[in-house]
């Protein structure tokens, strides 16, 4: 019976733990995404990119924001003195991603972005109505509150309201 050098006992963990690793990684990468459909992230649509304005009654302050596939958003907001508009920068929350990520599907995207003339709107009466620029692989699809033919009842539009939703939360 042989005993193993300190250099054998090493090479083994060396190998097991780049075993280890390289499993994870494959796993996370790619079998995750295949038992779990809803594992996937928004970055595998490809490019992917909202940028949203409010406008209406609150004139010159009216909030904005940028997020990106990776959920690094940059959002243009009144201060909380009230003083100046400032810019948070962050993440959103994993699971707010994932939320937007199932809502945002291009047959919804081209058919809530078709153009109509609306007989009222809430900017008309001192409210306030929203537009989102939406980039999926180089095409960007704009919706608008007052201008376009939204549902605001779909997963779509309740999934984009979730991003001002964190927003104004954690910014306030």
């Amino acid at each position: 019976m042989t005993i193993m050098k300190k250099q054998d006992i090493i090479g083994i963990l060396i190998t097991f733990a780049i075993g280890f690793v390289g499993g994870a990684y494959l796993y996370l990468t790619y079998w995750a995404v295949v038992f779990n459909p809803d594992a996937a992230s928004v970055s595998d649509i490809g490019e992917f990119s909202i940028v949203s304005e409010s406008y209406g009654a609150c004139g010159s302050t009216c909030p904005s924001f940028q997020v990106i596939a990776n959920g690094q958003y940059r959002f243009l907001h009144e201060a909380r003195d009230g003083s100046s508009m400032t810019i948070s920068e962050g993440s959103l929350p994993r699971s707010v991603l994932r939320d937007v990520e199932r809502a945002v599907d291009e047959r919804e995207l081209l058919s809530q972005s078709r153009k109509i003339n609306p007989q009222t709107c809430r900017s008309y009466d001192d409210g306030i109505d929203v537009r989102y620029a939406v980039s999926v692989d180089g095409v960007t699809y704009d919706l608008d509150s007052c201008g376009t033919a939204i549902d605001r009842d779909s997963a779509l539009w309740i999934g984009l309201a979730e991003i001002w939703n964190y927003l104004q939360t954690e910014n306030l």
